[in-house]
């Protein structure tokens, strides 16, 4: 899975937005299934690195400088 590169499905919308506070927030719309996720803070910041596409290894690097990298494929399994 290292060189493989994520992005978003086809029937998905999102909106990712960052506060005055510099806080991420991602709303992520599944229109298949028609499910709502919420996102905030680092999650926010590693969907927003999926939405232009991005290989498993560089989401796993980001994952690591903001210290989540453990949780970043039950992450992606929720996706």
């Amino acid at each position: 899975m290292t060189n493989t590169l994520l992005k978003p499905a086809p029937w998905t919308a999102w909106r990712t937005y960052r506060t005055a506070a510099k806080e991420v927030r991602s709303i992520i719309a599944n229109e298949r299934d028609h499910t709502k996720v919420f996102l905030d803070a680092e999650s926010a910041e590693l969907w927003n690195a999926i939405e232009t596409g991005i290989s498993y290894q560089a989401l796993h690097d980001l994952a690591k400088q903001l210290d989540v990298a453990e949780e970043l494929d039950l992450l992606l399994a929720e996706f």
